[in-house]
């Protein structure tokens, strides 16, 4: 890749990318997966960023369907932007990263929620926001360690969720 830097504008320029075939497919998957993650959660104050990854998406896309590229990339006319064909899609490993990624993240917030339940109960909510991070970190493990003991061993299976009586 070559860039150079236009000091009177202030200005990068992209001059030339040499991608190997294989190169440029692991470009468009991770491409895929970083669109599929920016977008996953639409919230306001993201939406700069997220429109600036579709903007820089659908630019590279464009510019590889003007290099006659249409076994990777295909215009839809009803939703006004290019995605990658069928074919393409089906060869990406984006998905397994993404699975990983959510099972990962799923049990690390789990563990670190209940932990954290914990702590609230046996300090109160307002001495617990008066704790520092790495304070909380401390406390916490202990109570971190003997879940991730349980979840490893038997997954959700030994929790419940029980309801007070109503009274």
């Amino acid at each position: 890749m070559h860039l150079t830097f236009d000091q009177a504008t202030s200005k990068v320029h992209l001059m030339k990318i040499d991608l190997n075939e294989s190169e440029l497919r692991t470009m468009l998957d991770m491409l895929t997966l970083s669109t599929i993650v920016a977008s996953w959660e639409k919230y306001e104050e993201i939406e700069p960023e997220l429109s600036a990854y579709l903007d820089l998406q659908q630019s590279i896309f464009a510019q590889l369907n003007d290099q006659g590229r249409d076994d990777l990339v295909e215009y839809v006319d009803e939703h006004e932007h290019y995605i990658v064909t069928d074919a393409l899609h089906e060869s990406f490993s984006y998905a397994d990263f993404l699975d990983e990624f959510r099972e990962d993240s799923f049990w690390a917030d789990f563990v670190e929620h209940m932990a954290d339940r914990d702590l609230i109960q046996r300090m109160g909510e307002e001495q617990f926001n008066r704790l520092s991070p790495e304070k909380r970190d401390i406390m916490a493990d202990a109570s971190e360690q003997r879940y991730w003991r349980e979840v490893d061993q038997h997954g959700l299976e030994h929790f419940h969720l029980i309801h007070p009586q109503s009274s």
